[in-house]
């Protein structure tokens, strides 16, 4: 996309007409800019209906570039919208980006969640998503796991330590990439 081109796509994301915006949308599948994307996923912490909102995780679903991954990641990290967050996290985790590179993060999100349900599907997304993490990085990462593990409550314990066999094997070469 070109600056006329990024402006004018700019401005249609703006639309109130419903039609208008899956439209444009639709257009950001087929030529799309990852310069654009903050701007596309900023739409799930607005009021627009649920066809637009689907079609906008539909999207991140489907992203196939690494940077565009990296860029929906960030947003989800960053957005203080929960609702927002718990979406994209889903999305992120049906995707088939690898996030080994985010397992730092991806597991500071387990740990630092006093939601539940947050927890679970980030949980998720650790597993699905973050299956090449190197052998050095997952040991350290487990010892994080079982600190937690001795200190987490009934409920979390579980996933503290699904997280923590999802990087075992990693490190004895039983999971899939």
């Amino acid at each position: 996309m070109n600056n006329a081109e990024k402006k004018l796509f700019l401005s249609k994301l703006k639309t109130e007409n419903d039609e208008q915006l899956l439209k444009t949308l639709d257009f950001f599948r087929n030529n799309g800019d990852t310069e654009v994307l903050p701007d596309v996923l900023r739409l799930l912490e607005s009021d627009r209906s649920e066809s637009v909102i689907e079609t906008v995780l539909t999207l991140v679903g489907d992203l196939k570039n690494h940077t565009a991954s990296d860029i929906a990641f960030d947003y989800m990290s960053q957005t203080g919208n929960a609702d927002a967050r718990r979406k994209m996290i889903t999305a992120l985790w049906q995707s088939d980006a690898d996030f080994s590179h985010r397992a730092d993060e991806i597991a500071q999100l387990i740990l630092n969640t006093d939601d539940f349900e947050t927890a679970f599907e980030v949980l998720t997304l650790f597993e699905n998503n973050a299956c090449n993490i190197q052998k050095d990085k997952a040991a350290t990462l487990v010892t994080l796991f079982e600190q937690k593990v001795e200190t987490a409550g009934a409920g979390f314990e579980g996933i503290f330590n699904a997280a923590k066999q999802h990087l075992i094997n990693t490190i004895n070469g039983e999971t899939e990439a």
